[in-house]
């Protein structure tokens, strides 16, 4: 199993920051630049609740796709093992190798 050094976590999260940062000051700055629309905050909260709906509708029809794949026993044509990708020097891509290899 790979366990990540404290140290290295924290440089990166700080690296990241920084990047996250830069974006975020960029973004303001064409913000002020060129204003959007103004929209109330119910619209938001609407327009939150319909991508739940969305998200949520479709994660459902794929779970019934996979669960009519498997029932009528069709294979996949193609396996992919992400486990065995774990070991990389990126955390980023360690993280996201063990959601979807569901270690």
């Amino acid at each position: 199993m790979h366990v990540l050094d404290f140290n290295q976590m924290v440089q990166f999260f700080v690296n990241s920051l920084e990047l996250v940062l830069i974006f975020a000051t960029f973004c303001a700055v064409l913000e002020f630049i060129f204003p959007a629309y103004q929209y109330s905050f119910a619209s938001y909260v609407r327009g939150v609740r319909n991508w739940v709906i969305r998200i949520g509708f479709a994660a459902l029809v794929w779970h019934f796709y996979a669960v009519a794949l498997a029932w009528f026993g069709v294979k996949p044509i193609v396996i992919i093992n992400f486990g065995a990708l774990l070991h990389s020097d990126n955390a980023i891509l360690n993280a996201g190798l063990a959601i979807l290899s569901g270690s």
